[in-house]
């Protein structure tokens, strides 16, 4: 279903955010797994587009970036510009924003929904 046909949806936050349409593509459901594990991760942001990509040595960053950036819209994931984490290395990104993705509790219960049914 399009977001053009889910006016009484309260949990669109734009396309493939709403319950009618909760399939995760391969990549998605590969990244909430790293999540599952990891739940806070490194990405740099574009200072000109605002593009995020993950950075993690697993995952292609762009391939990577689009499927944050699906989890997002979700409202799986949360990307900060402004909270860099210390441990993590943003070499080749010294002239982007460093920032961190998180799970959110709905990103959580999507993956306790994967894992145990749901």
């Amino acid at each position: 279903m399009s977001c053009e046909n889910c006016h009484s949806c309260d949990c669109c936050a734009g396309c493939a955010g709403c319950k009618q349409n909760d399939a995760l593509n391969p990549l998605e459901y590969a990244l909430l797994d790293i999540f599952s594990v990891t739940p806070f991760l490194p990405v740099a942001i574009n200072k000109q587009s605002g593009q995020a990509l993950l950075l993690d040595p697993e995952l292609e960053p762009g391939a990577a970036g689009f499927a944050l950036r699906m989890l997002q819209r979700r409202g799986y994931v949360q990307v900060s510009a402004d909270t860099p984490l210390q441990n993590a290395s943003y070499r080749g990104y010294e002239d982007w924003k460093h920032g961190s993705a998180a799970l959110t509790v709905k990103g959580q219960d999507a993956i306790d929904a994967m894992e145990y049914g749901g």
